[in-house]
């Protein structure tokens, strides 16, 4: 699977399915996870799965935040955090992924933190945990 961490500068990801479990131990600034991305700016993310329907074949987000950490980043099973001064979309898109982190409260089914971003007809099914210690 081809990594995709960024999505910067009016750019759309579309149509696109991650079925994938992801793991990550980073702990700095740039420790964001998610499904399809991990930082969202200026950009537009339409129609995306994370995840299957079936609970043989879900995928998961595990221990994305390991060690501990001054703040928290944001781990979501579409985008781990979306900032914009107003222009972020994420449209119809689905997670199935449990979420299971370790040393943080920033977690969604969607997204894990999210700024000035609209969010339209998304669903999430997965099971979302987030332990902050």
């Amino acid at each position: 699977m081809n990594e995709l961490h960024l999505i910067d500068f009016n750019l759309t990801i579309s149509n696109n399915t991650n079925l994938g479990t992801i793991s990550s131990k980073r702990t700095d600034s740039l420790g964001v996870v998610g499904g399809i991305t991990g930082y969202l700016k200026y950009g537009k993310i339409l129609g995306c799965t994370n995840g299957v329907s079936t609970d043989s074949s879900k995928g998961s987000i595990l221990n994305a935040s390991t060690g501990k950490t001054t703040e928290d980043h944001g781990t979501g099973g579409i985008v781990g955090l979306s900032v914009d001064a107003g222009g972020n979309v994420i449209e119809n898109c689905t997670n199935y992924a449990d979420i299971d982190l370790k040393n943080t409260s920033m977690v969604g089914g969607i997204a894990g933190k999210a700024f000035k971003t609209t969010f339209n007809g998304c669903k999430n099914y997965g099971v979302i945990k987030g332990y902050k210690y």
